[in-house]
Protein backbone atom coordinates (compact mmCIF):
# COMPACT_ATOMS: atom_id res chain seq x y z
CA UNK A 1 0.00 0.00 0.00
CA UNK A 2 2.82 2.37 0.67
CA UNK A 3 4.49 2.15 -2.66
CA UNK A 4 1.35 1.27 -4.47
CA UNK A 5 -0.11 4.93 -3.06
CA UNK A 6 -0.33 7.56 -5.64
CA UNK A 7 -0.57 10.50 -2.14
CA UNK A 8 1.76 10.95 0.32
CA UNK A 9 1.20 8.71 3.37
CA UNK A 10 1.54 10.03 7.04
CA UNK A 11 1.83 6.51 9.36
CA UNK A 12 1.35 7.58 13.34
CA UNK A 13 3.50 5.14 15.46
CA UNK A 14 1.81 5.43 18.63
CA UNK A 15 1.39 2.84 21.78
CA UNK A 16 -1.34 1.28 23.76
CA UNK A 17 -1.63 -0.95 26.75
CA UNK A 18 -4.52 -2.87 26.01
CA UNK A 19 -6.26 -5.14 23.10
CA UNK A 20 -8.01 -3.15 20.56
CA UNK A 21 -8.19 -2.50 16.90
CA UNK A 22 -4.93 -2.30 15.01
CA UNK A 23 -3.67 0.56 12.17
CA UNK A 24 -6.01 2.32 10.62
CA UNK A 25 -6.14 4.16 7.19
CA UNK A 26 -7.98 7.55 6.37
CA UNK A 27 -8.59 8.70 3.03
CA UNK A 28 -11.55 11.11 1.76
CA UNK A 29 -12.93 11.04 5.12
CA UNK A 30 -13.79 7.37 5.34
CA UNK A 31 -11.57 4.75 6.60
CA UNK A 32 -10.15 2.11 4.29
CA UNK A 33 -8.85 -1.24 4.59
CA UNK A 34 -5.89 -0.92 2.68
CA UNK A 35 -2.49 -1.03 4.89
CA UNK A 36 -0.97 -4.04 4.51
CA UNK A 37 2.65 -3.41 5.81
CA UNK A 38 2.39 -6.68 8.17
CA UNK A 39 -0.90 -6.04 9.96
CA UNK A 40 -4.32 -5.58 9.16
CA UNK A 41 -6.22 -2.06 8.93
CA UNK A 42 -8.12 -1.07 11.90
CA UNK A 43 -10.68 0.95 12.90
CA UNK A 44 -9.66 4.70 13.94
CA UNK A 45 -11.80 5.10 16.68
CA UNK A 46 -9.40 3.64 19.31
CA UNK A 47 -10.22 3.24 23.40
CA UNK A 48 -8.43 5.94 24.46
CA UNK A 49 -8.32 4.88 28.12
CA UNK A 50 -5.10 3.44 29.53
CA UNK A 51 -3.40 5.03 25.98
CA UNK A 52 0.21 6.88 25.89
CA UNK A 53 -1.47 10.54 26.68
CA UNK A 54 0.69 12.36 24.02
CA UNK A 55 -0.07 9.42 21.32
CA UNK A 56 -3.89 9.96 22.52
CA UNK A 57 -3.80 13.88 21.68
CA UNK A 58 -1.92 12.53 18.28
CA UNK A 59 -4.61 10.51 17.55
CA UNK A 60 -7.34 13.40 17.85
CA UNK A 61 -5.01 15.87 15.91
CA UNK A 62 -5.25 13.02 13.07
CA UNK A 63 -8.35 12.50 13.11
CA UNK A 64 -9.47 16.11 12.72
CA UNK A 65 -6.62 16.58 10.06
CA UNK A 66 -7.65 13.51 7.87
CA UNK A 67 -10.78 15.02 6.89
CA UNK A 68 -8.87 18.15 5.60
CA UNK A 69 -6.48 16.79 4.08
CA UNK A 70 -8.62 14.45 1.58
CA UNK A 71 -7.21 13.22 -1.30
CA UNK A 72 -4.08 14.72 -0.72
CA UNK A 73 -2.43 12.51 2.49
CA UNK A 74 -3.40 8.93 3.98
CA UNK A 75 -3.32 8.95 7.68
CA UNK A 76 -2.49 4.91 9.23
CA UNK A 77 -2.65 4.40 12.39
CA UNK A 78 -0.06 1.63 13.99
CA UNK A 79 -0.03 0.32 17.59
CA UNK A 80 3.33 -0.51 18.07
CA UNK A 81 2.36 -2.92 20.99
CA UNK A 82 0.76 -5.05 18.50
CA UNK A 83 3.09 -4.40 15.45
CA UNK A 84 6.77 -4.02 17.11
CA UNK A 85 8.35 -5.34 14.01
CA UNK A 86 6.96 -2.68 12.07
CA UNK A 87 7.59 -0.43 14.77
CA UNK A 88 11.12 -2.16 14.74
CA UNK A 89 11.61 -1.89 11.16
CA UNK A 90 11.57 1.73 10.94
CA UNK A 91 13.71 2.35 14.29
CA UNK A 92 10.46 3.55 16.52
CA UNK A 93 11.63 4.51 19.74
CA UNK A 94 9.61 8.06 20.90
CA UNK A 95 6.33 7.76 21.02
CA UNK A 96 3.74 9.48 19.35
CA UNK A 97 5.90 9.08 15.83
CA UNK A 98 4.89 10.06 12.48
CA UNK A 99 6.87 8.59 9.82
CA UNK A 100 5.00 10.75 6.08
CA UNK A 101 6.14 7.95 3.33
CA UNK A 102 6.12 9.00 -0.97
CA UNK A 103 6.25 6.34 -3.36
CA UNK A 104 6.92 4.17 -0.46
CA UNK A 105 10.11 5.83 1.24
CA UNK A 106 10.48 7.37 4.48
CA UNK A 107 10.70 11.13 3.80
CA UNK A 108 9.89 13.11 6.83
CA UNK A 109 9.67 11.81 10.62
CA UNK A 110 8.18 13.61 13.59
CA UNK A 111 8.70 12.32 17.07
CA UNK A 112 6.52 13.54 19.90
CA UNK A 113 3.27 15.19 19.81
CA UNK A 114 2.30 18.32 16.88
CA UNK A 115 -0.60 20.55 17.55
CA UNK A 116 -2.86 20.37 14.18
CA UNK A 117 -1.70 23.53 13.14
CA UNK A 118 1.95 22.66 13.58
CA UNK A 119 1.41 19.28 11.32
CA UNK A 120 -0.70 20.74 8.68
CA UNK A 121 1.84 23.43 7.99
CA UNK A 122 4.14 20.72 7.85
CA UNK A 123 2.23 18.88 5.94
CA UNK A 124 1.35 21.29 3.35
CA UNK A 125 4.74 22.45 2.88
CA UNK A 126 5.90 18.91 2.27
CA UNK A 127 3.33 19.13 -0.82
CA UNK A 128 4.15 22.09 -1.78
CA UNK A 129 7.99 21.76 -2.18
CA UNK A 130 7.08 18.29 -3.62
CA UNK A 131 4.33 19.29 -6.32
CA UNK A 132 4.98 18.08 -9.63
CA UNK A 133 7.42 15.67 -8.70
Amino acid sequence: MLQQSDVPVLVDFYATWQAGPGPALWQGGTRHGLFSVAARLLSTSLPHCRRCGPCQMQSQVIDQLAPQMRGRVKFVKVDTEKYHKVASQYNIGALPTLVLFKNGQPVDRIEGLLMADQLKQRLEYFLASTSGR
